[in-house]
């Protein structure tokens, strides 16, 4: 996937942004840009896909997006609720805001180690994620030099997150490049497997999107994104799956058939190979998580 580079711009005396978005839908396309980025979904659910890795999303959780790095933010299909916007605050900056060297000092070390794993996509759940709700919500309204202290007192918070409250999202480390004819392209085929994904798709119909023969598609995705084209349709059904799965009290069955799985058997294979378990144990452990009914 060729993402488009995205320009940051700021606003008068300030050497970050730090912003507040409510839209109907995240509307923004595979893209990448020199700033360093954390995320906070205050509303919405769907699925980030990062470098080479895809992960759903909901409401509370904060995303770390090292400078450079590829990445998009996607809705669900039922998403937008009646009345209700798609909500994020967004921290960027770059890593030499504060100076050059800046983040090269020795009380630093952990923070540079932080802006390393960023490269693969941080996800922060629990109390750290709550925290970092807490600080970025704070920073938005900050003054001069309380800025600055929030940039670091946010940073000093996702260093100090445990092992069990902050996961990687991508396998690999990916910088983003591209060009004016594969922006077009992608974007092309992205809103066409979104607009589409819980029906029958094939390579050649999504071919015929990007304007390139079956063969040179496969050749191009994979490139792109170091994955085939089929399991990378797979990632996003069974995102969607997961959602319905912990959201509805659809059947297994019937949540296979709505997000785009032909039958069960294939469904629970791919969701075993992506997840881990199969959808009825991804349930049960949900809802015993969240201290519900654990039946079918």
């Amino acid at each position: 996937m060729k993402p488009r580079f995205e320009q940051i711009r700021l606003a008068h005396g300030q050497s970050f942004s730090c912003l507040d978005y409510r839209e109907p839908v995240f509307d923004c396309p595979y893209h990448f840009h020199p700033e360093v980025e954390m995320t906070l979904i205050r509303e919405s659910v769907g699925t980030v896909i990062l470098g080479n890795g895809m992960r759903r999303f909901g409401a509370g959780d904060v995303f770390l997006i090292g400078a450079g790095v590829p990445h998009a933010f996607l809705n669900s299909r039922d998403w937008p609720e009646a009345g209700r916007p798609a909500h994020s605050v967004v921290l960027q900056f770059r890593e030499d805001c504060l100076g050059a060297a800046f983040f090269e000092l020795p009380e630093m070390r952990g923070v540079r180690a932080l802006l390393v794993q960023a490269r693969h996509g941080i996800v922060f759940q629990g109390g750290t994620a709550v925290a970092l709700a807490e600080g970025l919500e704070a920073l938005r309204t900050e003054r001069g030099v309380g800025r600055i202290r929030g940039l670091v007192r946010l940073l000093e918070i996702a260093v100090a997150a445990p092992a069990g409250e902050r996961a990687s999202i991508s396998t690999t480390s990916v910088q983003g490049s591209m060009s004016a004819a594969d922006e077009r392209r992608l974007n092309r085929v992205m809103a066409h497997i979104q607009k589409n994904l819980t029906r029958r798709l094939t390579v050649e119909e999504v071919a015929a999107v990007a304007s390139l023969s079956p063969s040179s598609f496969s050749r191009f995705f994979r490139r792109a994104t170091k994955q085939r084209f089929v399991r990378f349709v797979n990632g996003l059904r069974v995102n969607l799956a997961c959602e319905r799965l912990v959201s509805t009290d659809d059947t297994v069955i019937e949540i296979a058939l709505a997000c785009g799985f032909e039958n069960l058997a294939n469904f629970n294979r791919r969701f075993r190979d992506i997840i881990g378990k199969s959808p009825s144990q991804y349930r049960r452990e949900f809802r015993r998580m969240a201290g519900g009914d654990t039946g079918e």
